[in-house]
């Protein structure tokens, strides 16, 4: 998706790394913040198309992120990619409005990305009321 910005909010450089390399090969332009309150300031900036985010981050949390973004009316898709158990954090950050939630452990990154893709194209694809 040409002209899609993704920002990573991650603190753990080695995972930054990996999930940017795999985001700019599938085609997306990439912004990287190391925790929530960055992340926060990179969003309010704009140009911001979807976030893919961790949960445990010094700072600020992964869910006191997507409660600030709730609180906001902000409309950016967020996608929870956590090394917290889904059954601990799933519930929690699709109550605070994350669209998805992945646990690191068990999804690979290409999963990661055909989930993006998927968002895309349905934000993209026009909406057909009767």
């Amino acid at each position: 998706m040409i002209g899609k910005k993704i920002l990573i909010i991650e603190d753990t450089p080695e995972l930054q790394s990996l999930e940017s390399e795999a985001l700019k090969k599938a085609g997306f332009e990439v912004a990287v913040a190391d925790n929530g309150e960055e992340g926060l300031k990179h969003i309010k900036k704009g140009g911001i198309d979807l976030v893919l985010m961790d949960i445990v981050m010094p700072d600020q949390s992964g869910f006191e992120v997507l409660s600030k973004l709730k609180q906001s009316h902000t409309k950016i898709p967020v996608i929870v990619y956590s090394n917290m158990s889904e059954f601990l954090g799933h519930n929690e950050a699709i109550r605070l409005g994350a669209i998805d939630y992945f646990e690191k452990n068990i999804t690979p990154l290409e999963a990661i990305v055909r989930k993006i893709n998927e968002v895309f194209k349905q934000t993209d694809t026009p909406q057909i009321t009767e």
